[in-house]
């Protein structure tokens, strides 16, 4: 299930033209900004499938590269092509640990679902909701991708660009991604 549907983007006054916005490219902004919050938060806000390669170093442990594991469904040994009984494996999901019932040394391939939350919290939604209409807009939008400024009859008009610490150039969404972001501090 995505963060949004293509109900609440189409909510929004102007959104609900089908011929300006078919269902086909709502559905294609709809997975872009589920991407982008994965990408800015560095996790999934409700519980997806993952597949990963892990080291077992000959302890009872596994430390896997994924945020907030769940569940494990499958694990194979890649060197012998051997699948393996997880059945017994203890999953602790805020240190990306799995405890093995004995101790295990190679390469696996290890699959089972992953995310923070079962159901995206409110301001995701919102921040799924925006990123979706923005890129729709963007679709329709005279505007090249990278202005930074416009120039009219009015004045001239600074857009909000995206950077480090707005990665959106979105300020509301950049505040609710930036608020979730498990990112740890750069350094120089």
């Amino acid at each position: 299930m995505a963060y949004t549907t293509i109900a609440s983007v189409r909510a929004a006054e102007g959104f609900d033209n089908l011929a300006l916005y078919p269902d086909t490219d709502v559905t294609a902004a709809i997975a872009w900004a589920e991407t982008i919050i994965d990408d800015v938060t560095e996790t999934s806000w409700e519980h997806k499938v993952f597949q990963q390669w892990a080291a077992a170093t000959g302890t009872d442990w596994i430390a896997l590269p994924v945020i907030y594991p769940r569940r494990i469904t499958s694990a194979r040994l890649v060197q012998t092509n051997t699948d393996l009984d997880v059945s017994q494996w203890r999953v602790e999901s805020f240190t990306a640990t799995i405890y093995l019932p004995t101790r295990l040394r190679g390469v696996l391939e290890v699959q089972g679902t992953a995310g923070e939350t079962a159901q995206a919290p409110p301001d995701i939604v919102f921040a799924a909701d925006t990123l979706a209409r923005f890129w729709l807009r963007d679709l329709d939008s005279r505007i090249p991708d990278r202005a930074v400024s416009a120039q009219s009859e009015y004045g001239q008009i600074i857009f909000a660009t995206a950077s480090e610490r707005r990665p959106t150039g979105l300020p509301d969404v950049d505040a609710i991604l930036l608020r979730h972001s498990h990112r740890a501090p750069g350094t120089a």
